[in-house]
């Protein structure tokens, strides 16, 4: 990535100096220079290693607290993919050998971090200092500890996306709009936003049961009892050809007679073929 050299003359800090800096407080200034600097094409590993900037995870959560700086952002990343296309480059620099490709624990933990929050993988593999979906994968296969983070974080992602019917829920902001007539001005209801609205829930919570069936699919349950709630029992009557009630040692005797005059009839049968 192209860097402003400038810029960055005299100001990077050292590993030590960027471990005992404390936290950094959101501000529009800084916001600014971060998208300034991005739209230019610094990387936010470069930006963090300036003395006055936040480090690249609290430009992170910057964005997922401050929706305008995250909207700012993604004109910036935009505006660097755009002018480094219009810069003519050798084919080897165009490869994706530029990217991450060794593993490492730092970028694992940012990754399942914005997993958690109900990102999108395809969305976090676009930023460029994350690596490739095809890296991610090779992780998860070669690192353990990374998958069970990963299918931990992809968990917590659907709290969030049920989190998130709620709100959608909630919000009747687009329910009415007004629709203003040569006369009048009147409230009219708006289907549209509505079904929308029931999509982006119906969607959300078909991803919630196929995810964790366990805690968000529908059940159902069956119970069979007894007398009043009891345990279920059974009991094995019979009568005999005057009406009378047969001991249980007469059943077994006249079950055992049936049972010796089907298998002489299954006999015969056989014998018949």
């Amino acid at each position: 990535m192209p860097m402003i050299e400038v810029e960055m003359q005299g100001r990077e800090m050292s590993n030590k100096a960027r471990q005992k800096r404390g936290f950094i407080r959101f501000s529009k200034a800084k916001a600014r220079r971060i998208c300034d600097l991005v739209s230019k094409g610094t990387s936010l590993k470069a930006i963090a290693r300036l003395g006055s900037m936040p480090s690249v995870a609290s430009i992170y959560k910057w964005r997922k607290a401050h929706p305008d700086f995250d909207i700012a952002m993604k004109e910036a990343l935009a505006q660097s993919r755009t002018k480094s296309r219009c810069i003519s480059k050798p084919a080897s620099e165009h490869s994706p050998k530029g990217r991450i490709s060794d593993y490492s624990d730092s970028i694992a933990g940012a990754i399942c971090e914005r997993l958690s929050a109900a990102e999108s993988l395809r969305s976090i593999c676009e930023d460029e200092v994350m690596p490739t979906r095809k890296t991610v994968y090779s992780w998860l296969k070669t690192h353990p500890e990374f998958q069970l983070a990963y299918e931990t974080a992809r968990s917590f992602a659907v709290d969030s996306l049920v989190d998130e019917m709620l709100e959608i829920a909630d919000d009747a902001r687009n329910d009415w709009i007004e629709r203003i007539t040569r006369n009048e001005t009147t409230l009219a209801f708006n289907a549209e936003s509505v079904q929308r609205s029931r999509l982006r829930i119906q969607t959300r919570q078909w991803i919630a049961e196929k995810h964790c069936p366990s805690r968000y699919g529908q059940k159902i349950k069956s119970e069979v009892t007894g007398k009043d709630g009891g345990v279920l029992q059974a009991e094995v009557t019979g009568l005999d050809t005057h009406g009378e009630k047969m001991s249980e040692l007469e059943i077994a005797r006249r079950v055992a007679f049936l049972l010796q005059k089907g298998a002489q009839a299954h006999d015969w049968l056989s014998n018949q073929k």
